[in-house]
């Protein structure tokens, strides 16, 4: 979107040093986690201008959906991962994985367990979170309308965060409920998702596919 060269991609270290995912090395050496921490360096440091052209109640209104999708409906989609489908769809897609991966995810989805009652959504019910992530998914599609980007015809930074979590609902939560809910009922949010695909990732299904 902003054309920032990518050196190499390194799959064999999922987290930074601050333990956090996606992180980059920048040029000087500097490890940054966190994919907004991330864009706020990168445009720091490249003087990017994705999303100038926007009102300053245009940025405001990206900011709290950014927010929301972020620190809210993500919370909503990992009650379903780890406190209802106790990580289980971690392994999908792996063939024969070693025996203690399955131990691993067990132990992961008992702590993310408690981590979900700490921040607050572990403690409704599995159809109150669901009841939730509706509601966010009604103000994205209601927001997005016939537009082409949430923000209007410019892609902007809120259409990355976004859209990930609409291609995470779509690719990787196929057995949840949410699938059914965006396919079924925010069909715009799924053109929304094919859209930026095609413009940002028209290899995606070669990316994707096995070696």
């Amino acid at each position: 979107m902003c054309s920032v060269p990518v050196h190499s991609l390194d799959h064999s270290e999922p987290l930074g040093a601050s333990w956090l995912t996606p992180w980059v090395t920048l040029e000087d050496g500097e490890e940054v986690g966190d994919s907004g921490v991330v864009v706020e360096e990168l445009r720091r440091r490249r003087n990017l201008d994705v999303g100038s052209s926007l009102t300053v109640e245009e940025k405001a209104v990206a900011r709290a959906f950014t927010v929301m999708v972020e620190e809210h409906l993500c919370w909503c989609l990992r009650e379903w991962r780890f406190k209802i489908d106790s990580g289980r769809n971690l392994l999908e897609g792996i063939v024969s994985p070693p025996w203690y991966s399955r131990i691993g995810v067990r132990v992961l989805a008992r702590l993310r367990t408690f981590t979900l009652y700490h921040q607050g959504i572990g403690r409704f019910s599995h159809l109150q979170v669901q009841k939730f992530a509706w509601r966010d998914l009604e103000a994205i599609s209601d927001y997005l309308g016939e537009k082409p980007y949430l923000c209007g015809g410019e892609m902007t930074e809120v259409d990355c965060s976004v859209f990930a979590q609409m291609a995470n609902i779509l690719y990787n939560y196929k057995r949840s409920p949410y699938h059914a809910m965006l396919t079924d009922d925010f069909p715009t949010l799924v053109a929304y998702v094919e859209r930026i695909k095609t413009t940002l990732w028209p290899d995606w299904d070669a990316c994707l596919a096995p070696p």
